[in-house]
Parts: structure tokens; sequence; C-alpha cells
């Protein structure tokens, strides 16, 4: 036991530096882990953000499936039943600078703070 107290004590000291002192120490992540978690410092404001607009008022044809790979395997799902599939919240669109698609799932809406942990990824067609 007292070995244990010293491993956890160790890794609570090393979390900033150290991948396993955090699966030691925090085993879980949650949307409140930059209270707490994460050191933190003031950053100055950007310049004025670019506004997106609204999407269009009806989803166009080739947006209404998604098309997606799991290995060799190729799936094509409605978006809202991708969303509901994969445990999704918010699933954007943009191109050209222009929000194309907004959706929206599990209780989520515009208004919904979410988090993304490095889920958010960038996505072009060939």
């Amino acid at each position: 036991m007292l070995l244990c107290g010293a491993v956890y004590s160790l890794a609570s000291l090393t979390t900033e530096y150290s991948y396993w002192a955090r699966v030691v120490v925090w085993r879980d992540a949650t949307f409140d882990d930059f209270k707490t978690k994460f050191a933190s410092r003031p950053i100055a404001n950007a310049g004025t953000p670019s506004t997106l607009g609204a999407p269009p008022a009806v989803t166009p044809a080739a947006l209404e499936n998604i098309v997606f790979s799991r290995g060799a395997h190729r799936e094509s799902l409605p978006i809202a039943d991708f969303l509901e599939r994969t445990d999704s919240r918010a699933f954007l669109i943009i191109k050209d600078g222009k929000l194309i698609f907004e959706g929206y799932a599990h209780g989520a809406d515009h208004d919904a703070v979410v988090t993304s942990f490095s889920t958010a990824r960038p996505c072009s067609r060939r």
C-alpha cells in the first residue's frame, strides 16, 4: 500500500511532463479538465473573428448521405444516422469559407458547449 501511495504521489507531481503520470492520476477526461488538469495562462485576443453565416435552409442533395470507411468497408448513411451511430454531437461542413451544413444530435444544438478532444479534423474530397 505504501508503494502505491508513493507511485501516485510521484505521478501527481509529474503530470505536466509524463503521459503515464496523467493516466495514473487523471484516469478519465471530462469537459472541465481545463480548469484543474492543465496549466493555463492568459492569451491576448486575436483580431475580429470571421463569421460563417447561416447554412442553406435546405440541405443540398449531395450532403443528404455521408460516405465513410471503416477499414476496407465503405458505408453510406444519412447524416442524422451517422451522427447517432458515431455518438457525435455536432457536425459542420465548411467549404470556401462558407457554412454549407450544420447538424446536431443527442440533444445538442447551435448553443451547446461540447468538447472535441482533437477529433475535429479537416477533410478534403479527392
